[in-house]
């Protein structure tokens, strides 16, 4: 069987549309990464806030109890290990260094939470606390702006992405 040359373009033209519409997904799913990053990060503080006002532990025991029994994720795993060699402001600083990228969090989002918890460690209880709940009205309006985003600016990712595929598909026929 021969593949004319009006054949090899429809195959060509309709891999065009499927990858332009996959790479609008593709910057739509960066979105939902950046989401998820910011809930560990609200869902963490939320944590030490729980420790700090009930139990009264150390930010260094918190580090530990939250990646033993109720986190168990990498983050929670950087910070730990981070706290038994420094501070926890410099642990946290290291944890979202590290998964910064991967969350795709933007400069501005690395700098509040990273000074958010550079804060936490020189005050007292109810310092720390009410801090906290500022930490998470803060991340929490940061989280809405972003799914506001992702569900506007998300569909038209998708559809730009396709409507591009489709003219591009369409000047090679």
């Amino acid at each position: 069987m021969r593949l004319t040359s009006m054949g090899f373009r429809l195959i060509c033209g309709g891999i065009l549309v499927i990858c332009s519409c996959l790479a609008g997904f593709e910057k739509r799913s960066r979105l939902s990464v950046r989401l998820r990053g910011l809930a560990v990060i609200r869902d963490y503080f939320r944590n030490v806030k729980l420790y700090i006002s009930h139990a009264g532990m150390s930010l260094d025991d918190i580090a530990y109890e939250i990646d033993r029994s109720v986190s168990r994720s990498q983050f929670s795993r950087i910070i730990r290990e981070n706290t038994q060699h420094s501070d926890f402001a410099s642990s946290f600083a290291a944890a979202i260094s590290s998964l910064k990228n991967e969350w795709r969090m933007s400069p501005q989002e690395e700098a509040l939470v990273c000074s958010l918890a550079g804060k936490i460690g020189g005050m007292d209880r109810d310092g720390a606390v009410e801090l906290l709940e500022l930490a998470d009205e803060q991340i929490s309006s940061l989280m809405d702006s972003v799914k506001r985003k992702y569900d506007t600016d998300g569909k038209l990712y998708v559809v730009l992405g396709l409507a591009f595929g489709i003219v591009a598909a369409l000047l090679l026929i």
